[in-house]
């Protein structure tokens, strides 16, 4: 990008339901742009071929087909692939997304995953609600995280953020990325993709944090799962399409002892007909790690920012590698 850009005619089209107050900041701050907030799918249709900068929550091919105008396209989630469409990969249009602004609440989810597992949580609850003190039942199976080795699978803005916090817990933290000579600070070890089986076979705790590209999809099933040590937890927060449901149910009915927490799953909502729901060494949550009320003032803060350095030609952060999907 290159000099400073100065358009009176640009328009902004807000397609997620962003608070008054930050979309008021945006006009204050912006007086050169024209904002315009719609959430409706069929009402954006009227606005999307005037459309040069898109803030998105929702949006269809459809709609990306037909905005002829547009140069940056700013997701407000991390995740991407819903909206690699094949127009988009093809075009010129910048394309970003607010990966880091899930990373502190899904950091936390991990954590209460770990200890609900750690600290037996699930027995703890079922027996308050029976009127029963179970301390001599439970007391050779509680654990601690203190020396445990975990291993993050995907060791981006989530994984860090996961890091960071198993450090203070004392554990050691293994990583698997595409480069791993890529370092971080809060990572003891990195692997590569060709070693994930190896790096399994040694951790107590395995994070999914991947996105869903062409080469992640199903990558966890059998021969993957049976790396697993046992006594295994394996967390997916990432995405359902990493792992091969039918063949993780089947691991884990045959390995009682492993155990897995999901909040990310194939299909969405989870039917009701999943045996997932079932399982007594399975934790179902309704993929609501990323939620927290501070979210809505992080995508404020990154759209504004990217929106700063878009209109002075800069670099924007986050930038997505439409091919890579990530």
């Amino acid at each position: 990008m290159g000099e400073r850009i100065i358009n009176n005619s640009y328009s902004v089209l807000i397609s997620w339901p962003i608070k008054d107050e930050y979309m008021q900041k945006l006009k204050d701050e912006f007086l050169n742009l024209h904002f315009v907030r719609c959430v409706d799918p069929t009402e954006m249709f009227l606005y999307v071929e005037d459309t040069d900068i898109m803030f998105a929550g929702k949006l269809q091919r459809e709609h990306f087909i037909r905005a002829k105008k547009l140069k940056w396209l700013q997701l407000h989630g991390h995740g991407v692939d819903s909206y690699l469409f094949p127009e988009l990969k093809a075009s010129d249009v910048l394309l970003t997304n607010a990966s880091q602004v899930h990373s502190i609440p899904m950091a936390e989810h991990v954590f209460a995953m770990l200890l609900f597992h750690t600290r037996r949580l699930k027995g703890l609850t079922e027996a308050q609600k029976q009127n029963s003190w179970i301390k001599n039942e439970l007391y050779h199976e509680f654990t601690e995280l203190y020396k445990k080795t975990m291993l993050l699978v995907g060791v981006g803005n989530i994984g860090k953020e996961v890091a960071k916090r198993a450090k203070a817990f004392g554990m050691k933290v293994w990583g698997v990325r595409r480069n791993p000579r890529k370092e971080n600070k809060y990572v003891d070890k990195m692997y590569s993709f060709n070693e994930l089986e190896d790096a399994i076979n040694g951790a107590d705790y395995i994070i999914l944090s991947l996105p869903a590209t062409s080469e992640t999809i199903s990558l966890f099933g059998k021969r993957v799962l049976q790396a697993m040590k046992e006594n295994a937890l394996l967390i997916n927060i990432g995405r359902g399409s990493v792992i091969a449901e039918h063949e993780l149910i089947d691991f884990l009915s045959n390995h009682p002892t492993n155990s897995a927490a999901l909040d990310v799953f194939e299909v969405e909502p989870l039917p009701p007909t999943s045996k997932l729901y079932q399982m007594d060494n399975v934790f179902v949550s309704p993929h609501v790690s990323g939620i927290s009320p501070a979210i809505q003032e992080r995508q404020y803060e990154i759209f504004r920012s990217n929106l700063n350095k878009f209109l002075n030609g800069e670099k924007l952060d986050n930038l997505v590698e439409k091919n890579l999907g990530y």
